[in-house]
């Protein structure tokens, strides 16, 4: 069926930091099955916390602060194992980090009254949009003269201005 009817895109995703690195080279076979023509993207690790996230801004909160941005657990090493594997497969990579994080391991936890988990290691529906929103970047075509003609989508700026002064653009 997969041959005479090719999915396109493949994007994978999983719980990488549980996947073993004897495992991980797995992952380049799995994405060598693209043959089909398929695009495939791999979503790397999102950011994890220690504690609950509503755990983490509540006591950050009871200390007088508002905080947007918390230390999350430093994956680094994974994420960038799965980048050179998934790149020199052919693969797109897509790094939530990039989205949720100003620096290495000091990341987004909220956007405006949203949290943006719904533990220490679960997206919530904003937080998971957030990487839907690179998905979907990652899905247009690179030669798609009319994505360059389109208005800037308001959200797409959302990264700048969070790494720029640590809160979400007003709405």
């Amino acid at each position: 069926m997969i041959h005479s009817r090719p999915p396109r895109p493949v994007i994978l995703s999983a719980m990488w930091t549980l996947v073993t690195e004897s495992d991980l080279p797995l992952l380049r076979e799995t994405i060598a099955q693209k043959q089909w023509g398929s695009h495939v993207i791999v979503v790397g690790p999102s950011p994890t916390f220690e504690f609950a996230v509503s755990q983490v801004y509540f006591r950050l909160a009871s200390d007088g602060e508002n905080p947007a941005f918390a230390q999350a657990i430093d994956d680094s090493r994974t994420s960038t194992r799965l980048r050179q594997i998934a790149l020199e497969a052919g693969a797109t990579y897509i790094d939530p980090r990039d989205a949720m994080c100003k620096f290495e391991s000091v990341c987004k936890i909220r956007d405006g009254n949203e949290l943006l988990y719904v533990d220490s290691r679960h997206l919530s529906q904003r937080g998971s949009g957030l990487v839907a929103e690179q998905v979907v970047r990652a899905l247009r075509p690179r030669n798609d003269v009319h994505s360059l003609l389109r208005p800037k989508d308001p959200s797409e700026t959302r990264v700048s201005e969070w790494a720029q002064t640590g809160e979400s653009p007003a709405p």
